[in-house]
């Protein structure tokens, strides 16, 4: 913003100083200072980031990568604006997509000092080419053909600007979620007791580090395992099951019980208190149980 508005500035005082001096006609004064604000503003979007976020170049396999689309960028850019691209024939004119197409891609994957160099090597055909006469805008007048330029590489930075900013927003977001999963995974790991998460039916889930060395096994060992193995004294699912029918001891009687009445002082125990406990000792709960003898002990 701050070099915008001294590109503003700039036009503004050279236009009135050519005016002054009778360099420019009035009727011509405004076009001047909106072609001239136009192409300080272009070259600034053009030239100005891969300035500032040059870096001396590095001989390493990552920093060739970048390489092969620039090439193709540059080989786009002749056909699009050089005297390659009349093997085109009647399709010439659809040249100027594709380098605009790879610009798109390359800022939705590159940082801006890699995206900023594709906008100054298509900038640098689009002029050169333009200004010889050559290219998608070779045919029109040289005030024209210097507009078309000035908006080709304008259009290129802009784009480039925008998605490598994306780019970088979303790579802080993502750093920033990885910072806190990090923060939340050392709170959970740190403290002394141990902390897990299982399904309804006892499959563990998770297990934080503390477990883990309670029980001297890696986490992988323990997630997918029933969390009853490791832990023995949890407390188990409820199960229906059959039991043996005891025989009555001596001076004992089986009674087969038929009914059993229940009170109102049996509803409290019955609803599952904290302090009550079950089973509990026989004749404990219920009133006025009846039913039939079907064994008898010795001694009855």
């Amino acid at each position: 913003l701050l070099a915008g508005a001294a590109g503003v500035l700039f036009v503004s005082v050279n236009s009135t100083a050519w005016r002054l001096a009778g360099g420019v006609p009035f009727d011509q004064t405004a076009s001047m200072w909106l072609a001239a604000l136009v192409g300080r503003t272009a070259g600034l979007l053009i030239v100005a980031p891969p300035l500032l976020t040059a870096v001396r170049p590095r001989l390493a396999r990552a920093a060739l990568r970048p390489a092969g689309p620039l090439a193709l960028t540059v080989l786009l850019a002749a056909l699009a604006f050089t005297d390659l691209g009349h093997l085109a024939g009647p399709l010439r004119p659809l040249l100027l997509f594709p380098p605009f197409l790879l610009l798109i891609w390359v800022g939705m994957r590159e940082r801006l000092r890699v995206g900023s160099l594709h906008v100054l090597a298509l900038s640098l055909f689009a002029g050169v080419g333009s200004a010889a006469g050559q290219g998608a805008f070779g045919h029109l007048p040289p005030h024209h053909r210097m507009l078309l330029v000035w908006g080709v590489g304008t259009t290129a930075a802009l784009i480039v600007l925008a998605l490598t900013a994306a780019l970088a927003e979303r790579e802080r977001a993502e750093a920033a979620l990885a910072a806190t999963a990090r923060e939340y995974q050392h709170l959970v790991d740190s403290p002394p007791a141990a902390i897990v998460r299982y399904t309804a039916d006892g499959t563990l889930t998770f297990a934080n580090e503390t477990l883990c060395r309670l029980l001297g096994a890696p986490r992988e060992a323990l997630i997918g395992e029933p969390v009853t193995d490791f832990i023995p004294d949890m407390p188990r699912a409820e199960a229906v099951a059959d039991l043996p029918v005891p025989e009555p001891a001596p001076g004992q009687v089986r009674v087969r019980l038929e009914g059993c009445g229940v009170c109102a002082s049996n509803l409290t125990p019955w609803s599952g208190p904290e302090w009550m406990q079950f089973p509990t000792a026989p004749g404990d709960l219920g009133h006025e149980g009846w039913g039939t003898i079907d064994a008898i002990g010795e001694g009855i």
